[in-house]
């Protein structure tokens, strides 16, 4: 009816670039004694120094830090900062 020759059960399924599908960036949360704090786009393949570097940089991250002393630092790649303060 439309003009097209033969039917779609026999045309072939459509292609993808799997190369198009990797980002070069990911979303991490930042967290100061266990509650979210930020959500921060960090480069894929970041280290754990440059994510905590990143989180502590964040500006809603350094309100709840400063003047308080950093007890501990968790840093899970691709995942989650966690700063713990007292």
């Amino acid at each position: 009816m439309l003009g097209h020759e033969g039917t779609v059960s026999y045309e072939a399924w459509p292609t993808y670039d799997e190369a198009k599908l990797v980002s070069d960036t990911i979303t991490i949360i930042a967290k100061v004694n266990g509650k979210l704090r930020a959500r921060i786009d960090v480069r894929a393949g970041s280290s754990k120094e440059d994510m905590l570097e990143i989180a502590m940089a964040h500006e809603n991250v350094q309100n709840f830090i400063s003047g308080k002393e950093i007890v501990k630092t968790i840093a899970v790649p691709g995942k989650l900062v966690n700063i713990v303060v007292k």
